[in-house]
């Protein structure tokens, strides 16, 4: 299944809004620590908001 654009969270801000606001440093140390599925291509931050979605609820509902 092809994601819409709609689903791409494009640059830091986006990503940490999709987090409920959380601060650039928390999403940094989520990624290197606990695997959040964020890459940075192109030098921008980009993820999939149900990679993220998913992620979020498998790792806070230990």
């Amino acid at each position: 299944m092809k994601e819409k654009e709609s689903d791409v969270l494009v640059g830091m801000k986006a990503i940490c809004q999709a987090l409920n606001g959380v601060s650039e440093d928390t999403v940094l140390k989520w990624h290197r620590g606990s695997g959040l599925p964020i890459k940075k291509k192109g030098g921008v931050w980009i993820g999939s908001r149900l990679r993220i979605e998913t992620w979020w609820r498998e790792e806070f509902a230990k």
